[in-house]
């Protein structure tokens, strides 16, 4: 086995490296489905659409009573690393469907595919370069980019310790503040049934040049306007208080991936109870951000951050090889290594087996 190529990747760029690009958002066909099951069964349409309860959906911040710890013991925990998995699942659903598509067809003509919360997380680079890094695998396949994020050992350890944090409890809230096409949901909170949205991004420059981004995310919940709603829970601080504003900032980037038009907060007390639920248009959201903000400076860095993928893998990695990016904490640097597909496979088989290369095809006629 050859041993991976290894350096430092260039700076993630700067608000101030390139010009202005917007963020241009397109529903896909069948852009809803949900996924029960691991691995996920797919079911298609708005038939397990998860809705927003009515008392819940009011304009002004009303007192509720939340145990956040209620139930924790019979949690049906999905396992970890899935999302991406569940993503490929559904482009391999495509082709089933409509066997005459490529794999450019599946991905609705997109150049990059990812997961909305990985999306999300390097937009942000420019404003928030000082969390715990993270680790890209990028495999160029059949012209398609994927860019899957690596879980190591120690960030599942790290995540199971803060599992009520950032599973069960935001988990617990979304089941208890909504219904599934208004029927209750059972006592017991289950994440192996999800509802997500299929999207694509064109990031477009000046002259509206730029590549396309094929995501799906997990979609919370829909108001009586059948308009996607974020439910998202939170200590209590002051509206000022940093903490407040980074999630701020990341709750309207997820607003404008999502589409969605309002934000549902429950905030918490030191015993993990929701005593207060607040609803926020995106755009009220948005005038709470008082430090410097530009979406469109995230969309911009984002965009020149895959042409330098682009150009990197053009130069550096061959067609059984694929690019892992390391992003340094506190840094807005990556180191990169380039790995040979026998170390590990980005695709699932599954995958690879639905949409054969080339090669793949010759060797089967041949024999």
């Amino acid at each position: 086995m050859s041993i991976p190529k290894t350096g430092e990747f260039l700076p993630y760029p700067s608000s101030n490296s390139c010009p202005d690009s917007k963020i241009t958002l397109h529903r896909v066909r069948m852009d809803e489905y949900t996924t029960e099951g691991v691995p996920a069964t797919l079911l298609y349409g708005p038939t397990q659409r998860v809705f927003l309860k009515q008392r819940y959906n009011c304009k002004d911040a009303i007192n509720v009573n939340i145990g956040l710890n209620d139930g924790y013991g019979c949690y049906r925990k999905k396992p970890k690393g899935t999302s991406f998995d569940e993503l490929l699942q559904y482009i391999i659903e495509q082709k089933l469907q409509h066997p005459e598509y490529s794999l450019k067809d599946a991905v609705c003509y997109g150049d990059f595919v990812i997961r909305r919360g990985l999306l999300s997380r390097i937009m942000m680079l420019p404003y928030e370069a000082d969390g715990d890094g993270l680790t890209v695998s990028i495999k160029r396949y059949q012209g398609v980019f994927f860019m899957k994020e690596v879980v190591s050992d120690e960030h599942v350890e790290a995540a199971n310790f803060k599992r009520y944090v950032h599973e069960y409890w935001p988990a617990k809230f979304r089941h208890t503040m909504t219904t599934v096409n208004g029927v209750e949901r059972p006592k017991i909170v289950d994440t192996f049934t999800q509802f997500h949205g299929a999207f694509i991004l064109k990031l477009a420059d000046a002259n509206n040049q730029g590549p396309i981004v094929f995501y799906g995310s997990q979609l919370d919940a829909f108001d009586e306007n059948s308009t996607p709603v974020l439910l998202k829970t939170q200590a209590e601080h002051s509206q000022s208080d940093p903490r407040m504003l980074s999630r701020y900032r990341q709750w309207y980037l997820q607003c404008l991936l999502t589409g969605s038009s309002d934000i549902v907060i429950g905030f918490r007390n030191q015993s993990a109870i929701v005593t207060r639920i607040e609803k926020l248009k995106s755009s009220d959201l948005r005038k709470r951000i008082t430090r410097k903000f530009d979406s469109h400076v995230c969309s911009n860095a984002f965009r020149v951050f895959l042409k330098q993928i682009r150009d990197f893998y053009d130069s550096n990695v061959n067609e059984n090889e694929h690019l892992d990016l390391t992003l340094k904490p506190s840094k807005i640097v990556f180191d990169y290594s380039v790995v040979p597909d026998l170390q590990y496979q980005v695709l699932s088989e599954v995958f690879l087996k639905t949409f054969p290369s080339e090669s793949q095809v010759n060797n089967v006629q041949v024999n």
